[in-house]
């Protein structure tokens, strides 16, 4: 049995990591900006195009950019993990005005290849296009995002409201759309933020890689209970995501 002492050590420790955690996830806002993100394929190249869409169209400096690396539309709730063995989508959460929706949106339509991303060699639900609004599919910022598809895109994607767990979209001209309310954002491990690409030429310069310490600096990134490949076994470990899990439910 774990002396008392311990416990409350332990206890501490979690609920000042879980703090940070659910500050980091309500700050930024100030009323005119709004959480977004965008799903396509494996998420480090995309983390890589939206910062520089942060740069060219905000003029963003360094301590300024929020893309960072996630999950999100799976069904339940609690830690999200890579390895976890959830129906998530690998995304890229923003936090932008409102005014700037469609110019982001237009980035991201520009990052297909005719209907399908450009890693195709990346399968599975956990790849599948999707996009992330308050409000999903009834979001006041949706006529903003269709519209952005015009120039950008081969053929127009049909915008389908996701229901969580759903299936991959390789192969269909479609992108899943999830209400950030019902299917919030999820940060990914350190280790999977600022990650050069597996192809030949996603192999980024340093001072790309050196955001992920930019970003804690600034509190926009933390530190996740989720190993590199996948969820520690540690019982600390455990006992701050069950923390985490409750604490965030109760502020639902």
């Amino acid at each position: 049995m774990m002396h008392a002492g311990c416990q409350a050590y332990l206890l501490a420790i979690a609920f000042s990591f879980s703090l940070s955690c659910l500050a980091s996830t309500n700050d930024i806002l100030d009323g005119s900006e709004v959480k977004v993100y965008f799903g396509l394929g494996c998420f480090w190249h995309i983390q890589y195009e939206f910062i520089q869409a942060e740069r060219s169209i905000l003029a963003r400096s360094d301590t300024q950019l929020t893309a960072i690396t996630g999950y999100a539309a799976a069904l339940g709730d609690g830690v999200f993990c890579y390895n976890d063995g959830r129906l998530h989508a690998e995304v890229v959460g923003l936090v932008i005005p409102e005014s700037s929706v469609s110019r982001f949106a237009a980035a991201y339509w520009g990052m297909f290849v005719g209907k399908d991303r450009s890693h195709t060699n990346d399968k599975g639900p956990n790849y599948r296009a999707v996009i992330g609004l308050p409000g999903g599919m009834d979001s006041s910022l949706m006529p903003a995002v269709q519209a952005a598809q015009d120039g950008m895109v081969s053929q127009r994607f049909e915008l389908r409201k996701g229901a969580g767990d759903d299936p991959d979209t390789l192969g269909s001209a479609h992108v899943w759309v999830y209400d950030t309310a019902q299917f919030p954002f999820h940060q990914a491990e350190i280790s999977h933020q600022f990650h050069d690409d597996y192809l030949s030429n996603g192999n980024y310069p340093s001072s790309y890689n050196d955001l992920v310490a930019v970003l804690q600096s600034t509190g926009r990134l933390n530190s996740t209970v989720c190993a590199a490949s996948g969820f520690h076994s540690s019982p600390f470990a455990l006992f701050a995501a069950l923390w985490i899990a409750v604490v965030q439910g109760t502020l639902q």
